[in-house]
């Protein structure tokens, strides 16, 4: 027979990377976007917005000041409704 624990949720922590503290944190810059609020991430700044919006976008750009992202990953998924 398996032991169910309490289903008590534990407060979030705010979660903390090593390569953000390393000699070149200041060359990393991490932006996220979600249309939901996110749980703080140290050094990375957080946009509370729709990806396919014009302004958005223009927003995600302006954080680069004019220069190329390195890597562009995307969990985006279009939301369907289901039957």
């Amino acid at each position: 027979m398996t032991e169910h624990k309490s289903s008590t949720r534990q407060p979030r922590k705010q979660l903390k990377f090593s390569f953000l503290t390393t000699p070149f944190s200041d060359q990393v810059k991490i932006v996220a976007v979600d249309l939901q609020e996110m749980a703080p991430l140290e050094g990375v700044i957080q946009i509370k917005g729709d990806i396919t919006k014009l302004s958005t976008v223009q927003e995600i750009i302006n954080h680069f000041e004019g220069k190329l992202a390195d890597l562009v990953v995307s969990l985006f998924c279009p939301l369907q409704d289901t039957p």
